[in-house]
């Protein structure tokens, strides 16, 4: 089982022989593949970890936001929230594919795109 350090500014990885160091801006998302959790880099470098997303939710920054039941991401790579055919969807930059966001979802996302948005000059 890999072992996780969330300090202030950055994720610490321990994993069998390497330790990885990744800042929070370095992440776009975190996603489900049961039974792991996949981060996701601006690199594309994808690393799997063993924990629910809940916790990690819960030790995360602010500006990270659950998107729906398998998926948390990054709001400062968030360019595009909109709305097609009665679906919601968040598109980050470096993400070819956009995220579906959950009706349960949708109304803190779209608060917290507005706030660091509004917030990202000063």
């Amino acid at each position: 089982m890999d072992n996780l350090i969330f300090t202030s500014e950055s994720v610490i990885l321990y994993e069998r022989k390497r330790i990885h160091a990744l800042k929070y801006e370095e992440i776009i998302c975190i996603t489900t593949d049961r039974p792991y959790l996949v981060i996701t880099t601006v690199e594309s470098l994808q690393m799997f970890i063993q924990m629910s997303l809940s916790k990690v939710g819960e030790l995360l920054p602010d500006y990270f936001c659950l998107c729906n039941q398998s998926t948390i991401i990054n709001l400062t790579y968030a360019y595009l929230y909109e709305e097609h055919n009665g679906h919601f969807f968040v598109s980050l930059s470096a993400m070819l594919e956009p995220f579906e966001v959950s009706r349960r979802c949708k109304r803190n996302i779209k608060n917290k795109m507005l706030y660091i948005n509004k917030n990202r000059g000063l």
